[in-house]
């Protein structure tokens, strides 16, 4: 799936942005625009904004300008959250600014077991916050906000593979122009270690890519290079990038009397454009806005970023992508849905209990149509038949068959439509008595028949067989001759 940014690089005079896609290693520019920044910045944006079609949920910004101010300092201790309790302590000692209009962000460029280096970036408070509610008045709420220019020197990403083998892996001096400044930017192994801002002099000799490259300015940069003491021109690569043209570069290498590298970020590998932006895209004014894009996975880990503290990202966009929606809303149904099962399942279960509670009782009845109070039916079974086993198992009984056998024989033998009720039965060594309730004398006839079908038994009579009182019934006895096992 491929990823979206939008990102914008606001200067003091004008602003550019663009809109990249990621897919894999290839990266395309799919929209980009630039304006310059009138007396209103709403408005400016607004015009800025009619340039794009649609505009990315993530996005980053960079800010440049007067507004913005840097400071080395040196620690005696290390851990970034111990240097936050005292920076605005050592800042006062430095800095002429009113340190309660500023907002403050620092990076750790180098520290042992023992002391840190830093450098702080500091903007005016309300340049910031008037720019970040301009921003998120028409939609744009950025995920970070960090110094226009200091992206170029720590990532190689904006260099191509031959020009990288040739700036020295330690130090590393990159100076990207804008207008009428420039910033410097040293780097070892990667890493910021100072950030200067070089702010351009009146000259009589003005280059036309507008910054006037005077003696005044190359002396700046030799004067910063020399107060590194752990630099100097010989250890140090070169690169510029910006409003910057061929010639003013070989002026200064000449200057210099070194190597200096123009670094294009539009030729990039795998870097596309889309047929439509190539006739808009122009690389003098929009290669900031790329930048800041390209390096959007550097800056998320170190660089610098003012969006932190109380001005820090709020997770104001998670809920409006579709994707956390739409997996909020599947995980919302599939709760209610395993809700409703779980509650037809128990009301299932209770009725199973409550028809097999039923179906207990009615076996019970049945079996036992003399016990009138049923409290739990399955333990009072239990009970009965064990009674049963005592009263059959003796040791001095020499019956062929067990009770439960002759019981399991009778209830075989006798039909189940048979209107008939067995009152007791009475077995000993070699017979059976049965009393009993029947329909009428048909039924005690059937059932003497269908009892000496029974290879069990040898002979079945009709000891008696009568009229009850209310004369709907016939009770009646019969004797039952048992086979006796060898």
């Amino acid at each position: 799936m491929a990823n979206t940014l939008f990102a914008l690089n606001i200067e003091q005079n004008y602003m550019a942005a663009v809109s990249i896609e990621t897919l894999g290693q290839v990266t395309e520019i799919i929209e980009c625009g630039t304006t310059s920044i009138g007396d209103s910045f709403a408005d400016s944006l607004d015009e800025l904004l009619h340039q794009f079609q649609t505009l990315p949920d993530k996005s980053i910004v960079s800010l440049g300008g007067d507004e913005l101010g840097f400071h080395s300092l040196h620690f005696p201790f290390i851990g970034k959250k111990k240097i936050n309790q005292v920076i605005a302590l050592e800042l006062e000692e430095t800095t002429t600014q009113q340190l309660d209009k500023q907002l403050i962000d620092l990076v750790i460029t180098e520290s042992n077991k023992k002391e840190s280096d830093v450098i702080v970036a500091m903007v005016a408070k309300d340049f910031l916050l008037d720019r970040l509610r301009a921003l998120q008045a028409v939609g744009i709420d950025p995920e970070s906000i960090t110094v226009s220019g200091t992206y170029f020197g720590p990532s190689p990403k904006h260099i191509s593979t031959d020009e990288q083998s040739l700036l020295s892996p330690q130090h590393h001096c990159h100076i990207h122009v804008i207008d009428d400044r420039a910033i410097l930017t040293l780097t070892c192994g990667g890493k910021i270690y100072l950030v200067r801002h070089l702010f351009q002099q009146e000259t009589e000799n003005p280059d036309t890519s507008g910054m006037n490259w005077s003696s005044s300015f190359i002396r700046a940069v030799r004067q910063t290079l020399v107060g590194e003491r752990t630099i100097d021109e010989k250890n140090c690569s070169f690169s510029m990038s910006g409003k910057i043209s061929a010639e003013v570069i070989a002026q200064l290498a000449e200057s210099f009397n070194i190597e200096i590298r123009h670094i294009t970020t539009s030729q990039k590998p795998y870097l596309k454009l889309t047929p439509s932006v190539v006739a808009s895209y122009r690389e003098e004014e929009m290669g900031d806005a790329l930048s800041l894009a390209l390096s959007h996975a550097e800056l998320r880990s170190q660089g610098f970023n003012f969006r932190r503290g109380s001005l820090a990202q709020r997770g104001t966009s998670w809920h409006k992508s579709w994707a956390i929606r739409f997996i909020s809303a599947t995980a919302l149904l599939c709760c209610l849905g395993m809700l409703c099962l779980a509650w037809v399942n128990h009301n299932k279960m209770i009725s199973t209990k409550k028809q097999l509670k039923e179906e207990i009782q009615q076996v019970f009845t049945s079996t036992l149509p003399g016990v009138t109070k049923i409290v739990n039916p399955v333990q009072q079974l239990q009970v009965r038949i064990n009674q049963l086993k005592e009263s059959t198992s003796g040791a001095d009984q020499k019956k062929s068959h067990s009770m439960l056998q002759i019981l399991a024989e009778l209830s075989a033998t006798i039909p189940a439509d048979y209107s008939v009720t067995l009152k007791r039965v009475t077995v000993d060594e070699n017979n059976i008595r049965i009393k009993g309730i029947a329909k009428d004398f048909n039924t005690v006839d059937n059932i003497q028949k269908d009892l000496r079908k029974s290879l069990s038994f040898t002979d079945v009579t009709i000891s008696s067989a009568n009229l009850n009182t209310e004369g709907n019934q016939v009770r009646f006895e019969l004797k039952i001759n048992i086979v006796q096992l060898p």
